[in-house]
């Protein structure tokens, strides 16, 4: 398992880590054992959703390769894909 950054101390009451906990709610569009992706309850566009590891991580170096690989692909396999076929359009600008 890749080091924590030193600088700076994962915090395990940050508001990813409760949603992971399920100490607060949210609207989940999809799970699996390396990532979570819910719909943003602040969108800058409709229907945004974010994608976060299920690693405790400060930044991206503190990612084990599986899991920064699977935050990559949850968000182009389960979410652009579907998302571009749903709407009948070729692509998703957001999505690549």
């Amino acid at each position: 398992m890749t080091e924590i950054n030193p600088q700076t101390a994962y915090d395990d009451n940050n508001i990813f880590a409760k949603m992971l906990d399920g100490d607060i709610p949210y609207h989940k569009v999809y799970e699996d054992d390396k990532t979570l992706a819910f719909m943003d309850i602040m969108p800058q566009a409709e229907g945004h959703v974010l994608v976060i590891p299920k690693q405790k991580a400060v930044d991206l170096a503190d990612l084990e390769p599986e899991y920064a690989a699977a935050v990559l692909m949850t968000s182009k396999k389960k979410l652009c894909k579907p998302s571009v076929k749903c709407l009948n359009v070729k692509a998703l600008s957001k999505c690549s």
